[in-house]
């Protein structure tokens, strides 16, 4: 075999591994060590100061996540499918969990859609829920606030044409988690599996 063709299979060959190297980086994501923030590092800018209405009427702030790993949530009770599994799956998360542990955890609903989603519309739909849930609603200004501080994306899908009140809204699905002191410190999806949510529970309850 000649030294060029010899070198056109070994090129060929590394070629080869480095494909599957990334290929495998894209499909297995970090550890989730590696992406809760750590001590000193700078802060990601999600979250801030909100003024909303629990669905027991009760005013709720930013300061009222202190002291709690927050899981926030923003969906709206109308929603068909996705806002129902992010609520189940951190409910059947926090149920795997001894009771003195998941009262360290609070998990927030924040409505993205306040024409419908009143305090009393939220209070029966979150008593579908694992207790410790909060359900918030607002004005749409106060609304608006929340959402912008934690960078939501939100948009309302109607027929213009037509005057219902049956429409979806178009909207991102993430849960943040926010540590006790009010900051970000990293998030998943509502597909995340309840196992795998608990594993992220373990991971920053072991942080604090």
């Amino acid at each position: 075999m000649s030294k060029k063709k010899l070198f056109s299979i070994l090129f060929l060959f590394i070629l080869a591994l480095f494909t599957v190297f990334f290929i495998s980086i894209k499909q297995f994501p970090a550890p989730i060590s590696t992406v809760i923030e750590k001590p000193g590092h700078g802060k990601a800018s999600i979250g801030g100061n909100f003024d909303l209405i629990t669905s027991n009427g009760k005013k709720f702030s930013q300061e009222n996540i202190k002291g709690k790993w927050s899981l926030i949530y923003f969906g709206y009770t109308f929603c068909p499918d996705i806002c129902p599994m992010a609520l189940e799956n951190i409910s059947k998360a926090l149920n795997k969990l001894p009771p003195p542990v998941q009262s360290k955890f609070q998990p927030i609903f924040i409505t993205i859609d306040p024409a419908r989603d009143t305090p009393s519309s939220l209070h029966t739909f979150i008593k579908n829920f694992h207790p410790n849930w909060v359900a918030l609603s607002g004005s749409k200004v106060q609304i608006k606030k929340a959402i912008k501080a934690y960078r939501v994306y939100s948009s309302k899908v109607q027929d213009e044409s037509k005057d219902t009140p049956y429409y979806l809204m178009d909207h991102s699905s993430l849960v943040y988690v926010m540590n006790p002191q009010g900051y970000y410190t990293t998030h998943f999806t509502h597909e995340t599996q309840p196992d795998e949510v608990l594993a992220i529970l373990h991971q920053v309850d072991k942080a604090t």
